[in-house]
């Protein structure tokens, strides 16, 4: 055998035995918060959801995979392009864009909400709606209906308010430096504790859970009467869990969505924190737990989302990109026809 035959031997020995380590490699555990319903991860709430029937003392709790506006109003959200709608030629101005908000809010307005007695319930790491869906949601709780959002940020997509600006409260991170290391580590050194201030029977209950999973508080910011009552908050009196009154019905609202991941509903000692926040809804309504906001529409998985979703393709469609790239520098240069040298 020859040395390039014996080279060659050896590289492909060396290749074979780096993907057997990397196949049969233990994979890491993965602390996204990813919070979906899905996902058995530790910031999963796979757990969470599977309980839901019981703690919400129902056997409908439906899966939403569309957003709040069509699963309020039925109808898909206007959407303005430059501030005009899209079969709209001429020219636009604020003027305009002002008055196609306001058309459109009017039309939103004449939408009837649907008849039910669901409970609609969000958890995600931020909490993102139009206007018109904010809109949507302070009519649908007016009449008597229940949402639950545990979220550390109140977004909004377009111009408008947020929800935040339209209940009179925020959300502010006690030590932003924190926020990152969702990994919790041994001991109490870098715990806080949570109190149930409505504890049906004895003491209120108190729950351990890390800094960065419990890291942001609520807070009202304006100074008109807030109807409602702190449902849990922390050594130092700041709330986590706020029920506020809008109309006939109510909104429940937590800063710790991190609470209510499989890690921390697994272990006894926090289990309870989760339940107790959502046994607050009146049992026995339907539930509708919004999965939109996590992962899309139903049926909007693309095969570049399947890819992005998974880290070993997603590694190889980088690499892929990678090597065209250099395909192209190398490779698909003009290239100068040899010219023969002529002796006199």
């Amino acid at each position: 055998m020859t040395t390039f035959r014996w080279y060659l031997v050896g590289l492909l020995t060396l290749f074979g035995a780096y993907v057997a380590l990397e196949y049969y490699r233990p994979k890491p555990l993965d602390w996204s918060p990813s919070l979906s319903s899905k996902d058995k991860i530790p910031y999963g709430t796979f757990v969470l959801f599977d309980a839901l029937p019981q703690v919400l003392g129902t056997d409908s709790v439906a899966n939403v995979r569309q957003p709040i506006y069509n699963q309020l109003l039925g109808a898909e959200e206007p959407r303005l392009e430059g501030g005009r709608p899209a079969n709209v030629a001429f020219e636009n101005d604020s003027a305009d864009a002002a008055n196609d908000r306001a058309a459109a809010a009017l039309e939103a307005a004449s939408l009837p909400l649907p008849h039910t007695q669901a409970q609609y319930i969000f958890i995600n790491q931020s909490f993102t709606a139009s206007a018109l869906e904010t809109t949507a949601l302070l009519r649908f709780v007016a009449q008597g209906h229940n949402v639950f959002i545990a979220a550390e940020y109140f977004e909004r997509t377009g111009r408008g308010t947020t929800l935040a600006d339209s209940l009179g409260f925020r959300t502010y991170p006690t030590d932003s430096s924190l926020t990152h290391m969702l990994a919790p580590s041994a001991g109490r050194a870098d715990s806080v504790p949570l109190h149930l201030l409505r504890a049906r029977t004895g003491n209120p209950p108190t729950y351990w859970f890390s800094q960065a999973a419990a890291s942001y508080r609520l807070a009202l910011t304006t100074r008109r009467a807030h109807r409602g009552a702190t449902l849990a908050a922390d050594a130092q009196g700041r709330p986590v869990l706020l029920r506020l009154d809008h109309g006939r019905g109510h909104f429940y609202l937590c800063s710790v969505p991190l609470a209510f991941g499989n890690y921390w509903v697994l272990r006894p000692r926090t289990a309870d924190f989760a339940l107790a926040a959502l046994s607050y809804l009146p049992a026995g309504r339907p539930a509708w737990w919004d999965e939109y906001q996590k992962q899309g529409r139903a049926g909007e998985q693309s095969v570049l989302r399947v890819v992005m979703a998974h880290p070993a393709l997603r590694t190889a469609y980088y690499l892929l990109l990678l090597t065209g790239l250099l395909f192209v520098l190398v490779e698909a240069r003009r290239r100068q026809r040899i010219i023969p040298i002529l002796k006199p």
